[in-house]
Parts: structure tokens; sequence; C-alpha cells
């Protein structure tokens, strides 16, 4: 059976499933999408049917999440729930049959079939919409937020080891300061053999300031 003329997928924002003729379906990785037949089966009421998806089309990631069968007396265009599982976009054309359907015979006739359902119009429904809306933890959404989250660690890392060095080169800034201005304030009261030891214990780097007459007496 073919792709029909509408169809829903999580990642689009339009409200209308219905698709000018012609358009593609393009289902995003790790997103859900709703699909419908071009045809409209009638399954007899001593009949199953069972549904699946063209292998050419299951190995490039797109997987049927609903049901697998049609019970006894459904009447209507088959919808079905698929999920991307690939890593590409999977685009599917209007009319390209990747639908498969066959039927088993029941041993005796369903007392209980599928009751007809008023149509409006619409083959994919609010209600079908709503089913799979919301937020998709795809694997390639987890991986894109892992990876965001790796980024932003490395960043603050980053920052972090930037903060510590610049906060210990002004610690050794401050520190050198203050032995200079502590030599210069005590040096005057040592006696001079204090002085030439205190001068000779001075941070590497660090010139002591000169005396003048003043601080001499």
């Amino acid at each position: 059976m073919k792709v029909g003329p509408e169809a829903f997928v999580t990642s689009d924002t339009g409200e209308t499933t219905e698709l000018p003729k012609g358009n593609k379906v393009v289902i995003p990785p790790g997103q859900f999408g709703l699909l419908v037949t071009q045809e409209t089966v009638r399954i007899p009421a001593n009949v199953v049917a069972f549904i699946s998806i063209r292998a050419g089309i299951k190995f490039r990631g797109l997987i049927n999440v609903s049901g697998f069968h049609v019970d006894p007396g459904y009447h209507g265009q088959l919808r079905f729930a698929v999920y991307n599982a690939g890593s590409k976009n999977i685009v599917l054309d209007q009319g390209q049959r990747i639908f498969m359907i066959w039927f088993a015979d029941l041993d005796e006739t369903d007392i209980d079939p599928y009751p007809e359902q008023e149509g409006n119009g619409s083959a994919i429904t609010a209600d079908h919409v709503a089913a799979i809306q919301g937020d998709v933890a795809s694997p390639a959404e987890l991986k894109a937020q892992l990876d965001e989250l790796r980024s932003d660690l490395d960043n603050k890392f980053h920052a972090t080891e930037q903060v510590r060095l610049l906060n210990r080169a002004l610690l050794m800034l401050v520190i050198g300061i203050l032995v200079t201005v502590a030599i210069t304030v005590f040096k005057p009261y040592l006696a001079p053999s204090q002085q030439e030891g205190m001068s000779e214990a001075m941070p590497a780097g660090v010139t002591p300031i000169p005396e003048t007459e003043e601080s001499a007496n």
C-alpha cells in the first residue's frame, strides 16, 4: 500500500496534517510520525489482517510503533505510528509503496467486529496527534544535550583554572609588596649584621628601597 495525502511529524509546527499534492514526508532522527495509507481497506468479519513496513524502509531506521494487526470488520484508511531510530532524515513520497498487509482466515466469524466509524474528512484526528506530542527523549536529542553539557563543563573548568592562576599571581604580588614594605620599615631599627641578613632573605626579584639620609639618621 502507498503513502497517503496526510501525515504528522512531531518536529513540525504546522496545525494541519493534510499534505499538498506532491509534497514529501520528512521524519527527522528521533522523531515520531503519523502516516496513513492512500488505500481504504474493508476487513471481513471472518478475517484478521496483519500490517508491516517494507524491509528497505525499516533498514533506514523507520519503525512501526503502532498495532501490527487490523481487526475484523475495520473499514477505512490504515494509520501507522512510526519512529525514526536512524541517524538521518527519512524522506517519503506520496504514493510510495511502503506498507504491507496480509490476511488470515479465522475459524469462525467474529461476533463483535470493529465498529463502523463516523468519518470527519480526516484520517488523522486531533486525538491521534495529541497521543504522540510532547518531549521526545530520542538518542539523538540526548546526545546533543550531553555534548552541550560537556562543552559547558569544559568552559567552566577553563574559567575556574584562569581565576586560580590569576589569584595565585595576585597573592605572590601582595606577598612581595608586604615583604618589601616590612624590610623598608624595620631595617633602620636593626643592627648592621641583621640588615645584611634581611637583604639576603628578600625574595628573588624584590629590590630593596635605598636608604635616604633621613632614614639613615
